[in-house]
């Protein structure tokens, strides 16, 4: 039996506690599915080293960081949270940031699921 690979691409958007996660869940139980989670994208890009971290850095200071006197110590999500959210200026600011990133690796992936023929019949 021939499989069809072929995919549509599907954003679930919404606030924190809508129900996003679950609809994935529900998705995933009736299809095969390959699901690209921004969240965790964006956390990968603001680990040492990832796309996210020295432009974060930069713009909300080293006391975003765990140990803000270690080179290359991880960014602590809730400090960086506490920076960005001061102000409606600095939480379009962070947006402004990692939001492109983000959609930069979000493409990657889907570049290399069609490469490896993901959305060929």
């Amino acid at each position: 039996m021939k499989q069809n690979k072929s995919f549509l691409i599907l954003g679930i958007t919404g606030g924190a506690g809508s129900g996003k996660s679950t609809i994935v869940e529900y998705i995933e139980k009736m299809v095969p599915t390959v699901f690209l989670h921004c969240d965790v994208i964006a956390h990968k890009l603001m680990e040492p080293g990832g796309a996210s971290y020295e432009i974060l850095v930069k713009e909300f200071g080293k006391g975003i960081l765990e140990n803000e006197n270690r080179e290359g110590s991880p960014i602590s999500r809730p400090r960086l949270s506490k920076a960005a959210m001061a102000t409606e200026e600095s939480r379009k600011r962070l947006n402004e940031l990692t939001h492109p990133l983000v959609q930069k690796a979000v493409e990657a992936e889907l570049a290399r699921l069609r490469e490896e023929n993901f959305d060929k019949p």
